[in-house]
């Protein structure tokens, strides 16, 4: 899928090149808050500038905890062991969407931001949906 998103922000699972040793998220194909990331839902972020800086505190199995201003939020996100490698790699400072669902971490080696979709608090979940159908 090509990257038709703009400002250096990219899908991070699975739409690019990343190295195949960090873990991958669930296979679902549900584009939901905390699922798989939309294209539209990215670009719409990037031209909203509905961001804010966050910190990422701590990373379990399926959630990330981030500091926004006086704020702890636990954003759920089915690439949370993704999110944890990226966070080790590059550091925890990250951009939160809340309006568009999205936890962007800044790559600088590659030049770009991975997008997780993710579920803020006190939203309800909803099933994932097998990619293949």
């Amino acid at each position: 899928m090509p990257d038709d998103t703009h400002r250096g922000d990219r899908f991070e699972p699975p739409y690019t090149a990343v190295p195949r040793h960090l873990p991958s998220f669930a296979d679902c194909a549900r584009q939901a808050p905390g699922h798989r990331p939309h294209h539209i839902q990215v670009r719409l972020s990037a031209e909203a500038q509905t961001r804010e800086i966050v910190v990422v505190m701590d990373v379990d199995r399926e959630s990330a905890v981030v500091a926004a201003g006086d704020q702890l939020l636990r954003v759920r996100t089915h690439d949370a062991p993704r999110v944890a490698a990226l966070v080790r790699r590059h550091g925890p400072v990250a951009h939160l969407d809340r309006r568009h669902h999205l936890l962007l971490l800044d790559l600088p080696d590659e030049g770009h931001r991975a997008a997780f979709s993710v579920r803020l608090p006190g939203e309800g979940a909803s099933p994932c949906s097998p990619a293949d159908g």
